[in-house]
């Protein structure tokens, strides 16, 4: 049988990828993408978006079952009446359980709309992944430098999420390069780019950051299985900022006079995005450990 910290770690793993796509996704729509472009875009993509609002919100029901079921003992305690209560009125997984359940109901009602509230869903999307703060390698430290840690890792969060969950529009708007919206896609691409510059150096100052106060150093080491896994995302994180780079530097300059360009820029996004993928498993694996 699976482990309850397998479980948990999956299911974490759901959460949070549902939750990036609708942030990610959402809010580069609303705030990046020409109307005209992004209602085209919010019609195409509002079968994968509501299947992630029900995977946010069943992946947030079964977390409460499941993390009994780990700080307890076993799966025998997931739907023990005494063990479930006190996990959720005794510790700090309970509040944020409460808030998340909430926010993940209110992305669902708002998904359901025949236009979506894309603005509505981002803002819900992002107090979801915001919720990270309370619980977990965040709340390691206490005092000031606890509170630092904490606002570090919002924007952490909050970076990573837009970088991610953006991809997915971004790749689904390549084909309007050359149609009727062809102005509406220069304007969205520059947005991209424009933004992505300041999404990924936050995200490189913030870990960097992260990593100097939760365990000293700068950079991993290979000395525990903790800095293995915070080691292996290093790597793939490296790897898609080269691709990101390329991308704005090689690719897109090329994209307006040659047709393979954009096929070359759709396969790089892709790959970009399911290194990101990846990374976010490795995190995920990562953050029930102790970073010794």
């Amino acid at each position: 049988m699976i482990s309850a910290e397998s479980s948990l770690i999956a299911v974490r793993a759901l959460q949070d990828a549902a939750a990036i796509l609708l942030w990610g996704a959402c809010g580069y729509l609303f705030a990046c993408v020409p109307s005209a472009l992004s209602s085209v875009t919010v019609r195409h993509l509002s079968p994968l978006l509501g299947k992630a609002a029900v995977v946010l919100a069943v992946s947030t029901a079964l977390s409460l079952p499941v993390d009994a079921a780990f700080v307890g003992e076993g799966w025998g305690d997931a739907f023990d009446s005494a063990t479930v209560q006190a996990v959720l009125f005794d510790t700090g997984f309970g509040p944020v359980w409460i808030a998340q359940t909430l926010l993940a109901l209110i992305i669902v009602t708002a998904m359901r709309r025949r236009l979506p509230n894309i603005g509505l869903v981002a803002l819900c999307a992002a107090l979801f992944l915001s919720c990270h703060v309370f619980f977990g390698h965040a709340v390691r430290l206490e005092g000031l430098s606890g509170s630092v840690l904490q606002a570090n890792y919002l924007l952490h969060v909050l970076a990573a999420g837009a970088w991610l969950g953006a991809l997915v529009p971004f790749i689904a708007i390549l084909p309007k390069a050359g149609s009727q919206l062809h102005d509406d896609f220069a304007l969205a691409m520059r947005r991209f780019s424009t933004t992505g510059h300041c999404v990924v150096g936050c995200i490189i100052i913030t870990g960097l950051v992260n990593a100097w106060l939760i365990h000293g150093r700068w950079l991993p080491v290979w000395s525990s299985r903790y800095d293995q896994l915070l080691a292996f995302k290093v790597m793939v994180v490296s790897a898609m900022v080269t691709i990101a780079i390329c991308n704005r530097y090689v690719i897109v300059p090329k994209l307006s006079r040659m047709e393979r360009s954009r096929h070359a820029l759709m396969w790089l996004s892709c790959t970009e995005l399911t290194l990101g993928c990846l990374a976010l498993v490795l995190a995920n694996m990562f953050s029930s450990l102790d970073p010794v």
